[in-house]
């Protein structure tokens, strides 16, 4: 309540809608977002952040090119999107080389 007294006109109705939203939502829909909270939540600060980034990345795309990528995602095989989650999942695992820095002895 005390949040609520403090948002401006333009926070306020975006809270609105967002409720909205949330109401219009089956039962399923709103357990699979709140599974998915929680899996967000249980993950390592590093590994929030690494997500985070991915999506301030993925919203500054330009609409059609986010909309070419959903298009691309909703039309793979299950497998196929495991195999890229593995793949990248590899790859972010994948220990890089530390450049060798000359010191004077």
């Amino acid at each position: 309540a005390r949040r609520w007294a403090e948002m401006n006109a333009d926070d306020r109705a975006a809270a609105r809608d967002r409720f909205e939203t949330w109401r219009s939502l089956s039962e399923d829909q709103r357990a699979t977002i709140r599974d998915r909270y929680r899996d967000f939540q249980s993950l390592p600060p590093r590994e929030k952040a690494r997500i985070r980034d991915n999506f301030r990345r993925y919203r500054q795309l330009p609409p059609d090119r986010r909309q070419q990528l959903r298009e691309r995602f909703r039309d793979m095989t299950p497998a196929q999107r495991q195999a890229i989650r593995e793949r990248l999942r590899d790859r972010r695992q994948q220990v890089r080389p530390r450049p060798q820095i000359d010191r004077p002895n």
